[in-house]
């Protein structure tokens, strides 16, 4: 038996005694699409403990691996193993009536890049030092609707992120509506800023006409599950374009000088508490794929 596995879908792929084909075992809630593609039509949704067959190579599309299965009511497509650098081999005790799959008896199934991280425990699935709490999922862009998130931003005011709806219930490791599924595009200034104690980037963005704000955050990728998210590159870089031009964020808020900024996010609703810019609704654009000053 071999495992391969990741934050948003983990799989156990058993070589079954001879004769029998290759079964996908599913351990966590994952779509089942026509194409390998994130956005890609949903065939249907898969339950934990599904079980799949594999039925031909699979493959990997803008850093995602995929797997080619059936169900056992006759479906077919592709379901995502989400981030393919993040790909667990770790061979246990095989039980009697199985044997080792190698990546040979696949065919070119299962190619691992060359920054491939080998695990040895679930927890270390989930790379880097514990930081955040609340929705950590969501907000870094690694829970199990990820791959629902549409990437092409909306162009959006402030007043309008503030007058979107707060959802009566939100989840740690779900998306709330098509607000949450969103990538909005906002003119404002930035008007103060700190770094927060979950090594996140917390700014203020203002209005460009009136005093309203909403919070904008972009994770550290030292942290717990933002070191595998997919959008890993573009926290790094809005980092970098912050600190050129503000400096390192101060351990606890510090108005500034408005700073004029366009700034690209997918949007989060957090709950409702004491902080500096948070919005009636408590909407942040939570995490910042892009900052333009």
């Amino acid at each position: 038996m071999r495992y391969f596995a990741a934050a948003l879908l983990c799989v156990t792929i058993t070589r079954a005694t001879a004769g029998q084909q290759t079964s996908v075992a599913l351990e966590a809630t994952v779509r089942l699409r026509a194409t390998p593609d994130t956005t890609s039509r949903t065939i249907k949704v898969l339950h934990q403990r599904d079980t799949l067959l594999l039925i031909g190579t699979d493959s990997i599309s803008a850093n995602l691996l995929y797997l080619h299965v059936a169900t056992p009511q006759g479906d077919t497509g592709w379901v995502s193993t989400s981030f393919a650098h993040r790909i667990r081999r770790r061979p246990p005790s095989n039980p009697p009536d199985t044997a080792p799959v190698s990546t040979a008896s696949l065919g070119a199934a299962v190619p691992l890049p060359a920054n491939s991280i080998t695990l040895t425990s679930e927890s270390t699935l989930r790379c880097g030092s514990s930081c955040g709490s609340e929705r950590w999922r969501v907000k870094t862009l690694t829970d199990l609707d990820e791959g629902d998130v549409d990437f092409t931003p909306v162009s959006a005011t402030v007043g309008q992120m503030r007058s979107f709806p707060h959802p009566a219930h939100t989840s740690s490791t779900h998306r709330s509506g098509d607000v949450e599924r969103t990538t909005y595009q906002v003119n404002g200034r930035i008007i103060g800023w700190l770094a927060e104690h979950d090594k996140d980037i917390h700014l203020v963005i203002e209005a460009l006409s009136g005093t309203n704000t909403i919070i904008a955050e972009i994770p550290n990728s030292a942290c717990t599950y933002v070191c595998s998210s997919p959008k890993l590159a573009d926290f790094n870089q809005a980092r970098a374009d912050v600190v050129a031009q503000l400096g390192n964020p101060p351990g606890s808020y510090h108005p500034i000088t408005p700073v004029h900024v366009t700034i690209t996010g997918v949007a989060f609703f957090d709950f409702k508490h004491h902080q500096n810019g948070l919005a009636p609704n408590a909407i942040e654009l939570h995490p910042v794929l892009k900052i333009q000053f």
